[in-house]
């Protein structure tokens, strides 16, 4: 379908947005259009730009031409994300919408040269056609770039799957979208953009979105970015799971260099999981209706909290937590605040705040105290959280809603109320270190005892009451166990407990007697536990432990 053309007397220079990756090839195809010194064209593809900037350029019969170049998505820059261009572009184009500016068309680029088009690039080519929609197609220019860099033929060949494979550009054409070649010459720019100025404005899908105030992620363009986001965090976690099994495995055979060289990629690849979540978050903020009387904001990271004991009145739990506060501001912010902590729906603890002072930037604080609601311990997500938070490594997402705020900057009065999204990382404590089975003269009668070594991971004295479990050896059930008696450890650190009776099953004793080589280990399925820090009782907790090492002898 061709471009519209319009017949009416233009009311505005025309405007035309240049979208595509980092390196695609918009610098230099602006700089051809355009005798500005500042539109510099690079040698590598590191990002040159790095906000929406416009770029003008004196059409026939010295027609003003403004060309919107936009940052490259996937930019090379650790910290752009695909949110923040997103960001940046749809401020940019509600700001030219709301003083009468409309795009004349848009124009999206892609290296011919590049031999793979990997899920990345058809993302992006998905995006740019959620961002025109249907009707704006028509205005739109996909650009094939480097044709003076490529043998024609192979140029040619790869322009012909472009246009009609599915997933890569067959549905923007269908859908009214022109194709075009650029030569890197100032003839084939000029001919790209004389396609797109004598248009009639169209409002792209995604104008029309922002101006109504939709959240990015909400947005066409926005989802499909979300889309990408989504599939990282699941490729990454499966990673973090197989590199669990890989630090189990390293531990197992006393291998500590690798077990060392394996925690470092497990970090590493738990930072870009934070990341991927905080960049989903921020896919999700609602953009302002009205701007703050200056740029005020906070964000708010959970590092880590260790428990303390409760109060005099055991009415909570105690905790000190690691935090950082972000003051996206330039100056001096005075916050204060009642932070109340959701796990899922459940309120399970808060955290005062007074008068705090934030320096803008990162503000870091390794002790604020923390009470956990004792009237939510019997919901079932407290549970969940709990359990998860003893004996694994999961990343626990919490929420936490700012009662209340003052924000002292500018006028109080409108600062907003503030629902951050924040997590915390489980302490896979594992509770269970080590287990010693005995076995009597009379095994055969299955005079068996257990005795386990437990680990106190926090700063207050832990009790371990109705603490039943199932032990497991090579996927069989050889026993189950119920402690007798309550089990303290008064401070941090492990502990044997004392030996425990155990119920057998029928062929326990060979599956322990296959079980004797130094690599076997033990699974533990905890099926009920109550636990008490300090005073205050958890109850109905359930774990289950891979990999417990222990040791077979005689009593």
């Amino acid at each position: 379908m061709a471009p519209t053309k319009s017949n009416t007397t233009k009311t505005q220079d025309p405007l035309v947005a240049v979208l595509g990756v980092t390196g695609a090839g918009k610098s230099s195809f602006l700089r051809l259009l355009s005798d500005d010194p500042d539109c510099l064209v690079g040698e590598s593809l590191d990002s040159e730009t790095s906000e929406v900037r416009l770029v003008t350029y004196s059409g026939p019969n010295g027609r003003l031409v403004r060309l919107a170049d936009t940052p490259g998505f996937d930019d090379s820059r650790e910290d752009v994300t695909d949110t923040d261009l997103l960001k940046q572009l749809a401020e940019f184009l509600k700001a030219e919408f709301k003083s009468g500016t409309h795009l004349t068309g848009m124009i999206y680029m892609h290296r011919i040269t590049d031999v793979r088009v990997g899920g990345t690039v058809k993302r992006n080519f998905r995006m740019f056609d959620k961002f025109c929609g249907a009707e704006a197609l028509k205005n739109a220019v996909i650009v094939t770039t480097r044709w003076d860099c490529i043998d024609p033929v192979v140029g040619e060949k790869r322009e012909k799957e472009l246009r009609e494979k599915d997933g890569f550009f067959k549905q923007l054409l269908d859908g009214g979208a022109t194709m075009m070649r650029h030569y890197n010459t100032q003839d084939s720019a000029r001919a790209i953009l004389a396609r797109l100025i004598d248009n009639d404005p169209i409002d792209p899908d995604f104008v029309k979105e922002v101006n109504k105030d939709v959240p990015i992620g909400a947005t066409g363009a926005g989802s499909v970015v979300g889309e990408g986001l989504e599939a990282f965090v699941q490729k990454h976690q499966k990673e973090m799971k197989e590199l669990r099994e890989d630090i189990a495995s390293a531990m197992e055979t006393q291998n500590e260099k690798l077990r060392k060289d394996l925690e470092k990629e497990r970090m590493e690849l738990w930072d870009k999981i934070k990341r991927l979540e905080a960049e989903k978050l921020k896919l999700s903020e609602a953009p302002p209706t009205t701007p703050p009387p200056k740029p005020v904001g906070i964000k708010v990271s959970l590092n880590g909290f260790r428990f303390t004991a409760s109060d005099n009145y055991n009415d909570s739990i105690n905790a000190l937590v690691a935090a950082s506060i972000v003051n996206t501001s330039s100056s001096v912010v005075e916050f204060s605040g009642d932070i109340a902590v959701y796990y899922r729906l459940t309120k399970i603890g808060r955290v005062l705040l007074e008068r705090v002072n934030l320096q803008s930037g990162n503000n870091d604080f390794r002790a604020l105290q923390w009470k956990f609601e004792p009237a939510h311990y019997a919901n079932a997500d407290v549970q969940k959280f709990f359990a998860a938070y003893f004996a694994t490594k999961e990343f626990l997402p919490l929420s936490l809603h700012v009662d209340g705020p003052k924000l002292i900057c500018g006028d109080p009065s409108k600062s907003p109320r503030l629902v951050l999204e924040s997590g915390i990382e489980g302490i896979a404590s594992k509770l269970i270190r080590n287990v010693k089975i005995s076995l009597g003269l009379g095994v055969i009668f299955k005079s068996v005892s257990f005795q386990f070594e437990f680990d106190n991971p926090l700063e207050a004295p832990l009790t371990l009451r109705e603490f039943e479990l199932y032990v497991n050896i090579r996927g069989t059930r050889i026993a189950f166990v119920r402690f007798a008696n309550n089990f303290t450890m008064p401070t941090k650190g492990p502990k044997w407990s004392a030996k425990a009776d155990a119920q057998l099953t029928n062929d326990y004793a060979t599956s322990i007697l296959r079980g004797l080589n130094p690599s076997s280990t033990l699974d533990i399925e905890v099926v009920t536990a109550k636990i008490v820090i300090g005073d205050y009782e958890i109850d109905n907790l359930k774990f289950n432990f891979s990999n417990v090492r222990y040791t077979v002898g005689l009593f």
